[in-house]
């Protein structure tokens, strides 16, 4: 009633008038109604730039805008809007306005996907706030931006590290610190999926949802981050029909209350088709990664790293259904893209290597093999899921070529990274693995107890995850019952 009454009632007014569009405008942020925000904001900083009175509220309205443009994937004008606040607030200017702005300019650039650029903002932001004694809300909320830049970087200790100083600050407890906590959460649920730390992950990605639902309803735009998060979890820990669930559900949602082009619909498709793609159901995984793709480029560019990542995955796709040259013509532009913005990923190269070697190019799959295991390796460790694949796929390379004992090795490897990652949870990847470990070994003298315990270990893993009678779990069955006798 407030927005609807401003323009009509406070003409008189310009200052009372800019003071509650600015008010109002924030209010509409938090609410997750972004566009309503955008309108306020543009207006109340049409009104202050007229009064140079008002310099302090018009610098915090030109951050707050940007903020609210970046939630709607306008960067160029959000830049502009934060490097206009960030110069008015140089000096003289109390600190804590200067590093809420230099928090929105960071955010920016987070969102743009330049992290180093983010960084500098983020940590220049840090020192200000420290220096300053800032207060343990707006410290928080730095560290909070400081996190997220480090998470894009790849620095995930530094961004662990940011967020949990965040959580152990002392806020008090009231709406706006309950969304901050939320915020914190959610951003260190990346964090550890990142670091295949998905058990830990799980427990707070449910936190978070239960909350954000709670106090916010399940249509805000926090609320179906946390529960899509808590989708990509469940997905990375094999439970891919709770993942489809979780995030059928956010999809939906998001279709109903977002622009029909709003970028957020784009990583809950991507996440999305992976769960289907995972769980056999090929056809709605492409449909889903071709959106993706089609939502970040017309916005941002067949460059952008969303755009990238769609283009990988509608290429793992195409492997799966073994459409191998249109596989190889998108894996191998996303590879080629990922080298010209850095390094490519691990996981990338690794679906590169496999389409080489169903294409009968051995050599090559091996040589891409190795380099997915060192770039997995190098950037998170053996007791990661990126590891345990890298380290499958070029077993299997490895098998193709002729060298039985280095697949093994491999395939053994691959297991213990999956252990290690998981300890006392499997995956249905490690029923694939021990499945083609038993085939590895049927030449083996001796080797038929072994395989017998990797074929019912294998039946017991599918009829867990999947069902007594699901096709996958049938396969495992019959491999075993085919065994011979002792």
């Amino acid at each position: 009633r407030g927005a609807r009454r401003i323009d009509h009632d406070l003409a008189d007014q310009p200052a009372l008038q800019a003071e509650l569009q600015s008010m109002l405008g924030r209010i509409y942020f938090r609410l997750g109604l972004y566009a309503q925000a955008d309108a306020l904001q543009r207006d109340a900083i049409a009104l202050l730039q007229r009064d140079g009175a008002q310099a302090p509220l018009a610098a915090r309205t030109l951050y707050e805008r940007a903020e609210t443009l970046a939630e709607r994937g306008d960067f160029d004008t959000a830049a502009r809007l934060a490097d206009a606040a960030v110069a008015q607030l140089e000096a003289p200017a109390p600190p804590a306005e200067l590093v809420r702005a230099l928090c929105a300019r960071a955010t920016v650039e987070i969102d743009r996907r330049r992290f180093g650029d983010a960084a500098r903002f983020a940590r220049r932001a840090l020192t200000i706030a420290r220096a300053a004694r800032a207060d343990a809300g707006l410290l928080a909320d730095t560290l909070l931006v400081a996190g997220n830049a480090a998470w894009g970087l790849p620095a995930l200790d530094e961004a662990e590290a940011d967020y949990r100083a965040a959580l152990a600050l002392p806020v008090a407890s009231s709406g706006d610190d309950d969304i901050r906590r939320m915020r914190i959460t959610e951003n260190l649920v990346l964090v550890l999926n990142g670091k295949s730390r998905y058990v830990d992950a799980l427990a707070l990605a449910q936190q978070a949802a239960a909350s954000s639902r709670a106090l916010l309803g399940d249509e805000h735009p926090l609320t179906l981050r946390c529960v899509r998060e808590l989708g990509l979890v469940q997905y990375h820990l094999g439970r891919y029909r709770d993942a489809r669930a979780t995030l059928a559900a956010v999809v939906d949602t998001q279709r109903r209350v977002l622009d029909a082009d709003d970028p957020a619909l784009a990583g809950s498709l991507v996440n999305y088709g992976l769960a289907l793609a995972d769980d056999g159901e090929l056809g709605d995984a492409e449909r889903a990664f071709a959106e993706a793709g089609h939502l970040w480029e017309q916005r941002y560019g067949h460059d952008y790293p969303g755009s990238i990542t769609a283009l990988g995955d509608l290429g793992y796709v195409h492997l799966l259904q073994r459409r191998i040259g249109e596989a190889d013509r998108e894996l191998g532009e996303a590879v080629a893209l990922e080298r010209r913005h850095g390094a490519p990923s691990a996981i990338e190269v690794a679906r590169l290597g496999e389409i080489k070697r169903l294409a009968g190019d051995v050599g090559a799959a091996r040589t891409l093999g190795r380099e997915a295991l060192g770039i997995a390796v190098r950037e998170s460790g053996e007791a990661s899921r990126f590891a345990a694949l890298a380290h499958y796929d070029l077993a299997l390379a490895q098998r193709d070529g002729g060298d039985s004992a280095a697949a093994a090795a491999e395939l053994r490897a691959a297991l213990a990274s999956i252990d290690a990652y998981l300890p006392q949870v499997e995956h249905p990847l490690a029923a694939n693995i021990r499945i083609d470990l038993a085939d590895l070994l049927a030449g083996e003298p001796g080797a038929l107890a072994e395989r017998r315990t990797l074929l019912g270990a294998a039946v017991a893993l599918r009829t867990a995850f999947f069902g007594v009678d699901d096709a996958r779990t049938r396969d495992a069955r019959a491999r075993r019952a085919a065994l011979p006798a002792d």
